[in-house]
């Protein structure tokens, strides 16, 4: 019976290591996207962490300038 218990905590424990990691990983690696528009000729870059609502601007190009 003994094992049994071990092996429940030993799983509990993985799995709450496993979540922490995702978890810290979330906050430090920022998650990118991309924003084209062909009318106004542009591209935006934008940055967001897990916490916050807000994108931020990180980088702003021409689609032509792409092409060429």
């Amino acid at each position: 019976m003994g094992h049994k218990w071990y092996r429940c905590e030993y799983s509990l424990k993985s799995i709450c290591i496993t979540i922490g990691i995702i978890f810290v990983v979330a906050i430090i690696l920022p998650s990118q996207d991309i924003v084209c528009s062909k009318a106004k000729n542009s591209c935006s870059l934008y940055s967001k962490n897990v916490f916050t609502v807000n994108l931020k601007l990180t980088n702003q190009f021409r689609i032509s300038d792409i092409a060429e």
